[in-house]
């Protein structure tokens, strides 16, 4: 079924274009790289070998060596859209036979000439404004050149930028900049607003660990984030995150060993950190059985479910939220297809028991022969 798709969506155009022939020889290195391509087995892996090696070589005559016997001539198009995309060459993209081909290589040209106005001939719904974007957050990022930022189209994506150049030359003011207070119409949902406030948080924090300034801590507004900005002043950023996490992991570990829940009372009580209080506490109501622990928590029903998972309590899970997550987990502990069956999507639990038990009899379970068949044709030539 999904080879039958697959062809639906590639096969598109039947001959490879006349695009003439590139000047470029082949020299050893490229020789050499096309002798590791040919002891690839898989034909699919094989051709983008061949196909990468044609574009860091520039070459369209070793797009001709594509030989896959059901997609040849599509094959060729991608090879000579994904060079023409690099060249930055719509009369390439104009001459494809292919409609992935074609979009392929104005996504490729679009990208090259950092041009959003290439993307237009896509129409809407394309990943082509998303890859310009990328580019040119990748160009700013690699110059530290602010200037770059203002090309982007997207205001939220552009002040991402600035705040990636501001964090890397030490720049508090850029930081500054990126606010919903100065910049009223870039978000509209709180996720956005959230990844604001992460842009120009992290941006401060590079500055610090760049300026080493530590009486920029001020400007952070919870006890968390300013004693982060001062370890990060004394010790670098990543020191000061590797040193918290650990301590984190550390505690969570000595409270499930020790059943205790008193000791993930011990982790920072900053409301930005409760959720690791949460989890240290959940962990231990696991290792206890105890699913009165788990009341009150953030994830109070992900704990009630992994509870009746370590007590093996089917009874429990059904009373949860995630009963089916949780009747999932003790129907491959058990190894039982018939608590599959009580669940909406029994195959995929099934096939999980299957793949743990490595026992393909129980393709039979499966709800439909067509299933049962593939099942078996997979599993028993492994």
């Amino acid at each position: 079924m999904l080879l039958l798709l697959i062809i639906a969506l590639l096969f598109v155009g039947c001959t490879s274009p006349p695009l003439g022939q590139s000047n470029t020889a082949l020299n050893s290195d490229v020789e050499s790289a096309l002798a590791e391509c040919n002891t690839i087995d898989q034909e699919l892996n094989r051709s983008i070998c061949i196909t990468n090696v044609a574009v860091e070589a520039d070459n369209m005559q070793i797009c001709d060596l594509l030989t896959d016997s059901f997609f040849v001539s599509i094959r060729k198009d991608q090879c000579l859209a994904e060079i023409g995309g690099k060249r930055g060459d719509l009369k390439m993209c104009n001459a494809l036979t292919s409609q992935s081909g074609i979009q392929t290589c104005i996504q490729g040209v679009a990208v090259t000439l950092r041009d959003y106005s290439v993307c237009e001939k896509l129409g809407s719904g394309s990943y082509c404004s998303s890859g310009v974007t990328d580019a040119l957050l990748e160009d700013a990022n690699r110059t530290q050149n602010i200037e770059i930022c203002n090309k982007i189209i997207s205001e939220v994506y552009k002040l991402q930028c600035i705040a990636i150049v501001s964090g890397q030359t030490g720049t508090l003011e850029g930081c500054k900049e990126v606010t919903l207070e100065k910049h009223p119409t870039a978000c509209q949902d709180d996720l956005c607003k959230a990844r604001l406030d992460g842009f120009r948080i992290n941006c401060m924090f590079a500055v610090v660990e760049k300026t080493k300034d530590a009486t920029i801590c001020e400007n952070f507004t919870t006890p968390t984030q300013k004693q982060v900005c001062l370890d990060t002043a004394q010790k670098g950023y990543q020191t000061t995150l590797d040193s918290l996490w650990s301590t984190i992991q550390t505690t969570t570990a000595q409270a499930e060993q020790a059943k205790d829940e008193k000791i993930c009372e011990t982790l920072p009580k900053n409301p930005e950190l409760a959720m690791f209080r949460d989890i240290c506490i959940s962990r231990v109501a696991v290792a206890k059985k105890d699913a009165n622990l788990c009341k009150g928590l953030n994830q109070e029903e992900t704990c009630f479910s992994d509870v009746a998972v370590a007590k093996d309590d089917l009874e429990a899970c059904k009373a949860t939220t995630e009963k089916e997550r949780c009747m999932k987990k003790i129907a491959i502990t058990r190894m039982d297809p018939a608590i599959c069956k009580q669940l909406e999507n029994p195959d995929l639990c099934i096939i999980a028991i299957i793949i743990n038990a490595q026992n393909t009899a129980l393709c039979d379970e499966l709800s439909t022969q067509e299933a049962v068949q593939s099942c078996k044709d997979l599993y028993q030539n492994q």
